[in-house]
């Protein structure tokens, strides 16, 4: 079943098969290719992430004496001041209401991480059976209607 209008019609089956082959072969390396790119991408972003993480972590110099003197008589004058809580405030963008975090996450300590049902099943049901009937209604006032348009 050659095509003669094929640039390849003067080949036989056996070698229409390997230039078959060897385009998928070609088509499979570019995406390998295109691959290898990406994960070179992601090698060197982790290797960006190492170096920064590794200048995180070294040790902050020792403080001197002197310094260690400094701090115990700003620990002890600020130990006479009264402490204040730390206080997240934010307004709602919609009501302009405050919204206090510390608050907001006192009221949602025993909300559980799901929506949890409005109502029970049976009432589902009854609601359901409800809409329902009145389809029913109208569906059948909607053929009277029609009925008597069509006579």
């Amino acid at each position: 079943m050659l095509n003669p209008c094929s640039p390849h019609a003067h080949l036989t089956p056996k070698p229409q098969l390997e230039l078959k082959n060897l385009k998928r072969l070609v088509v499979v390396s570019v995406d390998e290719i295109v691959s290898i790119h990406q994960e070179l991408e992601m090698l060197t972003m982790m290797c960006e992430m190492e170096k920064a993480r590794t200048h995180k972590t070294q040790a902050p110099p020792r403080p001197t004496p002197a310094d260690m003197m400094n701090n115990n008589n700003n620990n002890n004058a600020n130990a006479n001041a009264p402490k204040i809580p730390n206080l997240q405030i934010s307004q709602d963008p919609i009501s302009g209401q405050l919204i206090f975090k510390r608050e907001e996450i006192r009221k949602g300590v025993f909300r559980p991480g799901w929506n949890l049902p409005t109502m029970t099943l049976e009432e589902l049901g009854e609601i359901e059976m409800r809409d329902a009937i009145e389809r029913e209604k109208r569906q059948k006032e909607a053929e009277v209607l029609e009925k008597e348009v069509s006579l």
